[in-house]
């Protein structure tokens, strides 16, 4: 089936990587957990910047967990319900107040999740497009380009541009010593030049930095 829709969705123009890695990947999914849940946690223990004590105190700490599971309805309710969402939910509430604005969120009504993970993954991926049936609804409402448009377009915050805000460098500053303070972090980090990042730039580490001190505030 998913060689099925994988020949489908790049006849339409979308392609996804499959090599090596993935095939094993697909046919060991136990193996390929372990092996993932591995990795993450020993890159939490390598995060640039932990005080070394700190590390070997919380190491039991250091887990990521993945689906139990390999099937589509498995990725889903994992993504769903243990990670990720409620961090954009956190944010996009606080976003929205901070305008005086409301955020409705109608597709994370209980009644409509719950249905959905009734549906088998036909009605979720079909013929290579992805949100198959939310298209079909949607398809005598919406323009077609639209509806069925391939790219997907988030909320990325002016993060960088804040960056550049010198009240900003002085709070993540502050932030950095509080946690120095804490023996989170070496000292070695407050010697290194704020660089600014976009949200999801893999050297994006002063803004988590900064985040992670509001912790301890």
């Amino acid at each position: 089936l998913y060689a099925q829709e994988k020949k489908a969705a790049k006849a339409i123009g979308i392609h996804q990587k499959f090599g090596a890695k993935e095939k094993i990947a697909s046919l060991l999914p136990h193996l390929a957990f372990a092996i993932q849940q591995s990795k993450k946690k020993m890159d939490a223990a390598n995060f640039p910047g932990l005080n070394d004590d700190f590390v070997n105190k919380n190491k039991s700490h250091f887990y990521y967990s993945l689906p139990a599971e390999s099937d589509l309805n498995s990725a889903l309710f994992y993504n769903t319900f243990s990670y990720g969402l409620e961090e954009l939910l956190r944010l996009a509430d606080r976003n929205s107040m901070a305008s005086s604005v409301e955020v409705r969120l109608p597709f994370l009504s209980h009644e409509l999740i719950e249905f959905l993970f009734t549906l088998p993954p036909g009605f979720k991926i079909k013929d290579g497009w992805t949100k198959w049936l939310l298209r079909k609804i949607a398809e005598p409402i919406l323009p077609k380009e639209i509806v069925w448009r391939k790219d997907k377009i988030g909320f990325e915050p002016p993060q960088k541009l804040w960056m550049e805000n010198t009240n900003v460098q002085e709070a993540i500053i502050s932030g950095k010593k509080l946690l120095v303070d804490k023996g989170i972090l070496n000292p070695s980090v407050l010697l290194r030049k704020i660089q600014p990042h976009d949200a999801h730039a893999a050297d994006n580490r002063d803004w988590k930095y900064w985040s992670a001190s509001f912790l301890y505030t």
